[in-house]
C-alpha cells in the first residue's frame, strides 16, 4: 500500500481522535502516590486508577474504551471533568507515531478557527515515546480546555484524554495528573503486529460489543440479513417510503412540531463497483457535501469489530428547508450491499434524542 494511499485513508479514520477531546498518560510510569481509597481499571492491554468518587462508564458511548467522571459531573457529564480512552486497530496502515502525528497535525490546521493549541510536543521515555497535546475549543458556549496523550504501539493507537472548561482546568490540574500518571500500556504483551483477534472488543461497536441493554418494552423487526430493536412508542414503517428499508419515527411532541426525529435504512447494491468501506464512506462524505445545504461534518471514523463488519460513523449537521438538522450515520458494506442507517433530528434536540438513537443504532446486527 502507497503512503500517500495510507495518509488518505488515515485522514477519514482520525476523526474520533481530533473530535474526542482531553487528558492522558506518559509511558509506563511507576504508581506513586496512588491513594489505598482509588480503585483501579486493569485490562489486557493497559491499566489505570482513579478516585473512589469518581465515576466508570465502560459503555463505549462515542467509542470510547472508558469515561472516568469527576464528583460534580452532572447525569450527562456536562460541564464536569473527564479522563477518557480511545483506542484503534489500524492493521495494514504502517504507522508509526510521526506519520500518524502527521495526520493528527493537519486535522489540527483545517480547524484553526475553532481550536487554538498551546503545546504540541513529543515526549522521549526508555520504553515508549508518545506526543502530549494540549488545547482549548470553543464548545457552543462554553470555552473547553484539553490535554491529550497519542501512542502508537505496533497498529493500535491510543489517545487518553483529560477535558474541563478552561476556567476551572487548573482546579483539577493535580488529581488529573495523579490519574494520568496512573495509566499504564502493557507494552510487553504486544507484538508489532497483532491479529485483529488479540485485541480486546471495542465497546460500542456493532458485533462484538458491550451488550445493549435493550428495555423489555422495546419492539424488535427483523428482515433478510439483519435485525434492529426501537423503543414500543417509535414508529415503524417499512413500505420503502422514500427508497428506504424501513422508517422508525419518533412520538410527536406537540401539535406544533414540524419534524419528527427518525432512524432510517438505506441499502445500496454495488454489484460490479468494487467499492471498499473506505471508498464508499469517502464517496458518501463527498455526497453529503454536495446536496446538503451548509453541511459540516462533525465527526468521521471507522469502528472496528472483532466478529462482525466494521463500520463507518460520521456525524454531521446541515440545512434541510426550514430545518437545521443534525445527523448521526453508520455505515456498512457487506457482500456487495451498502447498509447506511442514519439517526436524523433537528439540530437543537440532538442532544435530548441521542442517547435513545443511539441505543437504536447499537441494536443493529446482522446474522
Amino acid at each position: 500500500m502507497k503512503k500517500g494511499n495510507n495518509i488518505m485513508k488515515v485522514l477519514k479514520l482520525i476523526g474520533v481522535l481530533a473530535v474526542i477531546t482531553s487528558l492522558a498518560a506518559c509511558g509506563r510510569k511507576a504508581k506513586t502516590g496512588i491513594p489505598d481509597s482509588w480503585e483501579s481499571l486493569i485490562e489486557e492491554d493497559y491499566s489505570i486508577s482513579y478516585p473512589g468518587d469518581w465515576k466508570l462508564d465502560q459503555s463505549g458511548d462515542s467509542g470510547t474504551n472508558f469515561v472516568l467522571f469527576s464528583p460534580d459531573s452532572s447525569a450527562q457529564g456536562v460541564s464536569s471533568e473527564n479522563i477518557y480512552l480511545v483506542s484503534r486497530d489500524w492493521t495494514g496502515l504502517n504507522l508509526n507515531l510521526d506519520l500518524y502525528m502527521e495526520v493528527v497535525d493537519s486535522r489540527f490546521r483545517d480547524k484553526t478557527g475553532d481550536i487554538k493549541v498551546l503545546e504540541n510536543k513529543r515526549i522521549t521515555t526508555e520504553e515508549l515515546d508518545y506526543q502530549r497535546i494540549i488545547y482549548i475549543k470553543k464548545e457552543g458556549i462554553r470555552n473547553l480546555k484539553f490535554e491529550q496523550y497519542h501512542w502508537v504501539v505496533g497498529d493500535t493507537v491510543y489517545v487518553l484524554s483529560f477535558t474541563r472548561e478552561e476556567s476551572l482546568f487548573d482546579n483539577y490540574q493535580t488529581v488529573g495528573a495523579k490519574i494520568r500518571n496512573s495509566f499504564s500500556l502493557n507494552v510487553e504483551n504486544k507484538t508489532e503486529t497483532r491479529s485483529i483477534d488479540s485485541l480486546p472488543p471495542l465497546r460500542g461497536t456493532v458485533g462484538n460489543k458491550t451488550e445493549t441493554r435493550i428495555p423489555g418494552s422495546w419492539k424488535s423487526f427483523a428482515q433478510n440479513n439483519y435485525s434492529i430493536s426501537y423503543p414500543g412508542d417509535w414508529e415503524l414503517n417499512n413500505s420503502g417510503l422514500m427508497g428506504t428499508s424501513l422508517i422508525l419515527l419518533s412520538p410527536i411532541s406537540s401539535g406544533q412540531d414540524q419534524f419528527r426525529e427518525n432512524i432510517n435504512l438505506l441499502v445500496h447494491d454495488l454489484t460490479g463497483f468494487n467499492f471498499d468501506l473506505y471508498e464508499y464512506a469517502e464517496a458518501s462524505e463527498s455526497q453529503i457535501k454536495a446536496v446538503t445545504t451548509d453541511a459540516r461534518i462533525l465527526e468521521s471514523r471507522i469502528i472496528t469489530a472483532t466478529e462482525a463488519p466494521d463500520y463507518y460513523k460520521i456525524i454531521y449537521t446541515g440545512k434541510q428547508g426550514i430545518h437545521n438538522l443534525k445527523f448521526e450515520q453508520y455505515i456498512w458494506v457487506v457482500e456487495d450491499k451498502a447498509y447506511i442507517l442514519t439517526l436524523s433530528c433537528e439540530e437543537h434536540q440532538f442532544d435530548y434524542y441521542q442517547t435513545t438513537g443511539e441505543q437504536i443504532l447499537n441494536s443493529f446486527s446482522f446474522f
